[in-house]
């Protein structure tokens, strides 16, 4: 199974308010991105029986949100980091 998912950037839009929280995953499988107030990183490690990601060597960065949005949205996104269903490039 191959995939392309060096430097694709998925944005997460369905939050509010109007913060658009972001994934990076590379090629050698680590991620970045950035929540609504704290960046992330890590690494994922690629079941292939299961055609799944699954996130591990999850680091958070720890600054403090403003706002209860901010929160609320850090919290939503970040919750997230469950494993993720890889799907083929055509």
């Amino acid at each position: 199974m191959e995939a392309d998912l060096d430097g694709v950037v998925w944005d997460y839009e369905d939050v509010q308010p109007d913060y658009i929280p972001q994934l990076t995953i590379n090629s050698d499988l680590s991620f970045d991105g950035l929540g609504a107030c704290n960046g992330f990183s890590g690494y994922y490690t690629y079941d292939a029986e299961q055609n799944t990601l699954t996130p591990n060597s999850f680091v958070q960065s720890l600054a403090v949100c403003d706002t209860s949005g901010e929160i609320n949205l850090e919290n939503l996104f970040l919750t997230k980091y469950q494993p993720i269903q890889v799907i083929p490039s055509p």
